[in-house]
Parts: structure tokens; C-alpha cells; sequence
């Protein structure tokens, strides 16, 4: 070989080297850049599983709340009931004591005015 080839022979591999050093470098980067994507990626979805969770421990003290709301609704329900059920026993008893007034009123003793109060003889006139 001359010297001349063996230069360019030299200089050949020297490109194809260079050639191999810039797609090694090119792949280096695509696959840096790849991974930058899926770390991305990874990232996103973790993002939306808190969010999720989030969301479903949000939705699950909604529910807790709702829940406590309808067992207070029940107890006034109740409450409300009773409050009427006696009620309506202190009508039934205040209209037994407006019918017993007009009695209870002739049971007590008449008095006349005077120096003393005395017990008139004579039943009051209504």
C-alpha cells in the first residue's frame, strides 16, 4: 500500500469512527430525551392519581357529611313528633281546664267589701 492510500484509508476510518461517535452521541440524546418523556409521563400520571385520591377522599367526607346530616334530619324528625305529641296533650289539657273554669270559679267564696273582707252569704251573680 502506498502512502498515500494508507492516509486515505486512515482518514476513511477516521470518518467513519467520527460518523459512529455522532450517531452514539445522536442515540445518547434521543434516548436522554426519551426518558425525559416517560419521567414526564410518570410524573403526569402520579399528578392524577393524587388528584383521584383527592377527589375520592373529598367525595368519601361529602358522603360521611351527608350521612350525618340524615341521622340529625332523623333525631329532629323525632324531636319534631314529640314536641307535637305534647302539644296536643297540653291543648287537650288546657281546653279540660278552660271547660273547669266556670265550676272552679262557683267554688270560690264570695266576699263583700267593708272595713274586713267577709263571706257573703249570697252566691255571686253572674
Amino acid at each position: 500500500m502506498t502512502e498515500e492510500a494508507r492516509e486515505k484509508e486512515v482518514e476513511n476510518w477516521r470518518n467513519i469512527f467520527q460518523k459512529l461517535n455522532q450517531d452514539q452521541n445522536k442515540l445518547y440524546n434521543e434516548k436522554l430525551e426519551s426518558n425525559n418523556k416517560l419521567a414526564s409521563q410518570e410524573l403526569e400520571i402520579e399528578i392524577q392519581k393524587r388528584k383521584f385520591t383527592s377527589k375520592e377522599s373529598e367525595l368519601n367526607l361529602i358522603r360521611n357529611n351527608i350521612s350525618q346530616l340524615n341521622v340529625e334530619i332523623e333525631r329532629l324528625r323525632k324531636s319534631n313528633d314529640n314536641l307535637l305529641k305534647n302539644n296536643e296533650g297540653w291543648r287537650e289539657k288546657q281546653s279540660r281546664f278552660q271547660q273547669q273554669i266556670p265550676s272552679m270559679l262557683q267554688l270560690i267564696p264570695s266576699i263583700i267589701s267593708g272595713n274586713s273582707f267577709t263571706k257573703s252569704e249570697k252566691p255571686q251573680q253572674q
